[in-house]
């Protein structure tokens, strides 16, 4: 348990490699107990019904609040744990498993040990998150990725510059998160970070 959140901001870094899950697990606790159930289902999050008509962005916005209280549980292992399951509960995990490099677990353990990764991913830029929806409307640029071709009813990735915590304007961020369309809802695939500022799209006007 994180009682120095410091050490939240060391993981996120060593963790945020590219938009890929997959980088080296440090000791947390939060997740450690397999949940029997994850699937997806229509779930209301932040007053939001994110059913199969919910937008990515809702989606997005959602996730984002879920990271966000994660973090700042700090020692409540109770706040913790249920924040973890709001992102459980916007996963894909159908499809986290079939590009899990830990195929030998179960699901729901492999599941779970990708989504585990997410806080620490984005955790040092949680100050810059959008608080409302209105705002995170305005700032996320959804795009279909080129590999999907035709699917662009199946697939879509979210940018969004994320500022410096310390205010260096060049230090800023684009956070990429990758959504599919699993069981008809719009859930979170991959989360991780453009390689480069300049990756981040023009916003459609």
């Amino acid at each position: 348990m994180f009682k120095d959140k410091t050490a939240w901001v060391m993981l996120g870094i060593a963790a945020s490699v590219v938009v890929l899950p997959g980088c080296s697990e440090q000791p947390r606790n939060t997740g450690d107990r397999i949940r029997e159930t994850i699937e997806v289902r229509t779930v209301t999050h932040q007053g939001m019904t994110l059913d199969t008509s919910a937008t990515p962005q809702q989606v997005v916005f959602a996730l984002l609040q879920a990271v966000r209280d994660d973090f700042n549980a700090g020692d409540d292992r109770a706040a913790r744990e249920e924040a973890f399951d709001r992102q459980l509960e916007l996963c894909a995990p159908d499809h986290i498993y079939e590009r899990s490099a830990r195929t030998n677990f179960a699901q729901n353990r492999a599941v779970q040990r990708v989504v585990w990764k997410w806080t620490p991913i984005l955790s040092h830029y949680i100050g810059d998150f959008p608080s409302t929806l209105a705002e995170a409307e305005s700032r996320l640029i959804v795009q279909t990725p080129k590999h999907a071709g035709k699917q662009s009813d199946t697939w879509q990735t979210a940018y969004i510059e994320l500022a410096d915590p310390g205010g260096e304007p060049n230090a800023s961020v684009v956070a990429v998160i990758r959504l599919v369309r699993e069981k008809g809802h719009w859930r979170v695939l991959q989360v991780g970070f453009a390689k480069q500022r300049r990756h981040l799209p023009k916003q459609k006007t």
